[in-house]
């Protein structure tokens, strides 16, 4: 008896917790491609919830950074309008005469503002929907030129214009706009906001555009006189932006025209940014917490079906510590897979959904660089791969860690 001992725990030194694991999840497919399946979908939307809260961080980041502005002069009514060209790109026709701007010079407090011009397209040669084109003044311009700069190797001319991300365009090649060709003199960075789908000119170039018959046609109510659709505005360091806010707009009482903050415009955009942050914040948690029960619970009912197989390891010489690494080894393995699978298939529809999530959203978009998106990646893997050890951890104690009497006792039951 001593010696048929002595040779099952020789035997038994020669098989791993890992080459246990393996075998025990092989023989137990259905049963473990559960485990890999739940574990898989905690990865899944861990992923896809923290990228969507990433990408949105990113945007507003980059729109408080490329706005530049404090103040917007608008015509009245056509804030909300104003503020989705900034934001999506949506094309819009507001305008309004641009002796107005002549007002703004004489209010104290206002340290510089520029005019811009937003002409709608009717079609273009390079997507196949309307285009918001802006002209902005290079003369008086603090925002534009501040962040094309790093692309723009000299001044916009004549006849020249400057491509946002999405348009099809690059340095060097034409675009048609209202039967005019332009040269495209640059292309920009990714903003995250509605620049992306914008085409830049200079004020001069935008009114000539305005000046072509088929864009008069369009809009038969225009004038001869020079118009604008709005004027960006900085303040003064000084000076409270609500204050001046209020100042302009009792300057302009009764002329048609409204000034809102940037601060604003871009409340109610942070106030759904933040409520969507802690939704994410919320259901992650629960998903996680969720995936660690039910993980819990399958291997709970998976250790009582295995209390045999566990006497019959102790019985053959295995110790408390090998039983339970042979279990830990099984939920880290499991879990590994379903883990990296989930991860994968997370990044793949992040891919196919990207422009979809940042068109329908209708908020400032802009993707992290790989740095960023390796570490979401990476602590994506992590924390949903300690949620299969976690879960058995809490059960294996109650079980592999009983001595050889007392399992085999709860065997014979």
């Amino acid at each position: 008896m001593s010696d048929q001992n002595t040779g099952n725990s020789a035997s038994l030194h020669r098989l791993t917790p890992i080459y246990l694991a393996k075998r025990n999840l092989l023989r137990q497919s259905g049963r473990s491609a559960f485990l890999i399946l739940i574990t898989c979908l905690a990865s899944l939307f861990l992923f896809l919830s923290s990228y969507l809260g990433l990408c949105l961080n990113l945007g507003l980041h980059s729109l408080g950074e490329r706005l530049g502005a404090d103040i917007l002069l608008v015509p009245a009514g056509y804030d909300s309008k104003i503020q989705s060209a900034i934001l999506r790109g949506e094309p819009t026709d507001a305008y309004f005469p641009e002796r107005e701007l002549d007002e703004l010079a004489k209010i104290e407090g206002i340290e510089a503002y520029s005019p811009q011009l937003y002409v709608q397209t009717l079609s273009a040669s390079c997507c196949s929907y309307p285009l918001q084109l802006i002209g902005f003044d290079p003369r008086t311009d603090f925002v534009i030129q501040a962040w094309m700069k790093t692309r723009l190797k000299a001044p916009l001319e004549k006849n020249q214009l400057v491509v946002g991300h999405h348009i099809a365009g690059e340095a060097g090649g034409e675009l048609r706009f209202f039967g005019k060709v332009f040269q495209v003199a640059a292309r920009m960075d990714k903003s995250g906001f509605g620049f992306d789908t914008s085409v830049f000119m200079t004020l001069d170039t935008a009114r000539e555009l305005m000046n072509e018959p088929i864009f008069r046609g369009a809009h038969p109510g225009l004038g001869d006189e020079a118009m604008v659709s709005t004027a960006l505005i900085r303040i003064a360091a000084d000076q409270d932006v609500e204050t001046m806010r209020q100042t302009i707009n009792d300057a302009y009482k009764g002329r048609g025209l409204y000034a809102l903050t940037t601060k604003n415009m871009m409340r109610e955009t942070r106030d759904k940014f933040k409520s969507l942050s802690v939704f994410i914040v919320i259901n992650s948690a629960l998903l996680w917490l969720s995936s660690l029960l039910i993980l819990y619970a399958i291997y709970m009912s998976i250790l009582r079906e295995r209390r045999g197989e566990l006497a019959a390891l102790r019985v053959s010489g295995a110790s408390r510590r090998f039983v339970n690494q042979c279990l830990r080894a099984e939920a880290w393995i499991a879990s590994a897979i379903g883990a990296l699978l989930g991860l994968l298939l997370a990044m793949l529809l992040a891919l196919v959904l990207r422009s979809f999530l940042e068109r329908e959203l209708g908020m400032p978009w802009l993707d992290p660089a790989l740095g960023r998106f390796a570490v979401l990646a990476v602590s994506t893997f992590v924390l949903s791969l300690v949620v299969g050890p976690l879960a058995i951890a809490l059960g294996a104690r109650r079980y592999a860690q009983k001595n050889l009497n007392e399992l085999l006792e709860s065997e014979g039951r």
